[in-house]
């Protein structure tokens, strides 16, 4: 996925045609629609500098925890690039395309006030995230465990399942069945001596019910009274009585609980999947207007007033920023005034943070919304 600088430069500055002549193969060039005007005085912008620069990296985090649990239910990278969108198209096609919302966002407004717009939104979105995700993984947990349960070698996991009406002798004052495990080299032994481990044990009564890798699950029944002394005798065997006893209502009511927990879980599942891609969706655009307006603000701050500038979004793939910043350099170095202004211009607290040009830009990289998860 490409990667982007956005730039802005004096209107005037060349011609976006100019721009993407000069730009190298693999590179283009789009303007953008920023149609901020109001100003404020210049100690208000000078503080805006650091105040924009946090909400950036916030917002940027906060639409990264969405794409992230986004890539967590998915589990396909594909996928996840076809979901992560803002306002319906694909998330590099919005950042090259991008045009200010006045829809959403009065342009007219202070900036301070449209930051704490955007922020207010994006906070909002990441405390509902925090309570969904808690809510979806505790479904997610219990069904989990009820299917750990299910699996797993027959020495431990649930019978529930396996064991049905017509294997066991039910309602039995004197009667009882009995589930043993027992390792599949030792079929043969279990079937010429389970009768004769103890006394009162039903010859013929055993039965192979289930099977998995490594261990068979027999069936046997005896008077209930020496139950212990055969689970005693089998030990000795190396079979193992598991703790079990069938009772068809038990069953019938953790069949129809895991039923009930599969059927919340594909709710929740769906409705999340559904609001991350709703939230990612507020949560990207509302951190590209805030990428706009450190943009318009650093432009004025740089360039002085009127606040007339041309807004650029250079897309460019990683190992192409050399060249594409070389470019840029031969079309705006001279913005720089041989380095004299642009030094004394550079000691303004809180401009300039990051890696300095002679053109105002940020860089917006966008293959960790999408890389594997």
């Amino acid at each position: 996925m490409s990667a982007f600088a956005l730039v802005s430069v004096p209107a005037g500055q060349h011609t976006l045609q100019e721009l993407r002549q000069t730009l190298p193969r693999g590179c283009s060039a789009s303007e953008l629609g920023i149609p901020l005007s109001r100003v404020g005085t210049l100690d208000e912008l000078v503080a805006l500098c650091d105040e924009l620069m946090k909400h950036d990296s916030y917002m940027e985090t906060v639409a990264n925890k969405i794409a992230h649990a986004l890539g967590e239910m998915l589990q396909d990278k594909a996928k996840l690039r076809e979901a992560l969108l803002a306002d319906s198209k694909p998330i590099d096609a919005f950042v090259g395309q991008f045009d200010w919302d006045s829809r959403r966002y009065n342009a007219k407004q202070p900036i301070r006030d449209l930051a704490q717009t955007l922020t207010q939104q994006v906070t909002a979105v990441e405390t509902d995230l925090k309570a969904r995700m808690q809510a979806y993984s505790k479904v997610k947990g219990a069904l989990q465990a009820v299917e750990r349960k299910n699996q797993g070698s027959l020495l431990i996991r649930s019978l529930s399942d396996i064991v049905k009406p017509e294997h066991v002798v039910q309602n039995s004052e004197f009667l009882t069945t009995l589930m043993v495990v027992v390792p599949k080299y030792a079929y043969n032994d279990w079937k010429s001596s389970y009768s004769t481990l103890t006394d009162y044990v039903c010859p013929g009564s055993t039965q192979l019910i289930h099977e998995d890798s490594e261990y068979g699950l027999f069936s046997v029944t005896l008077f209930r009274r020496i139950a212990d002394d055969f689970r005693a005798a089998a030990r000795e065997k190396k079979f193992t009585v598991r703790d079990f006893e069938f009772d068809e209502e038990t069953v019938a009511q953790q069949e129809a609980d895991t039923t009930h927990l599969a059927n919340e879980f594909k709710e929740k599942h769906a409705r999340l999947m559904d609001w991350l891609q709703l939230s990612f969706d507020q949560c990207f655009t509302a951190w590209m207007h805030l990428k706009a307006l450190r943009l318009f603000v650093e432009s004025v701050l740089r360039y002085g007033l009127p606040p007339k500038f041309s807004f650029y979004a250079v897309s460019f793939k990683p190992d192409e920023e050399k060249r594409m910043r070389t470019a840029l350099q031969r079309l705006y170095g001279h913005l720089d005034k041989a380095g004299a202004e642009a030094g004394e211009v550079a000691d303004v607290p809180g401009l300039f943070q990051g890696e300095y040009f002679p053109y105002v830009s940020f860089s917006v990289r966008l293959d960790h919304f999408v890389s594997k998860k």
